[in-house]
Parts: structure tokens; sequence; C-alpha cells
């Protein structure tokens, strides 16, 4: 059973939840890399989790 939000597709609603809090975290982190460049850390991690997250198909 796939969801479908816009043109995405997701294999259940657990990846669509969890791709769309990593998403928006990584948002966070990429404004706070204004205010503490450490955040940029972060926010490549959460962009790199949001691919994985996206991308996996066995849920």
């Amino acid at each position: 059973m796939k969801k479908k939000i816009g043109s995405i597709q997701f294999v259940s609603p657990i990846q669509a939840a969890i791709c769309i809090i990593t998403a928006l975290f990584a948002v966070v982190c990429f404004i706070g890399t204004f205010f503490n460049p450490f955040h940029a850390f972060y926010c490549v991690m959460a962009v790199i989790f949001t691919i994985v997250t996206y991308k996996e198909k066995k849920w």
C-alpha cells in the first residue's frame, strides 16, 4: 500500500511522518545556521536522513 502526498509516494504512514519531520528539522537547522554555524552539521545530517528515509522501500 503506497501513500501519495502530491507527487511523492510513501510506502507507509510511518515513512511519510519520519520523512516530513526530518525535512522540517533540516529547514530549521538551515535557518539556525545563520545564527550558529555549528547547526550546518545537523542540517547535513537531517538532509541525509531525509533522503535515506524517502528512498527506503522496505517498511
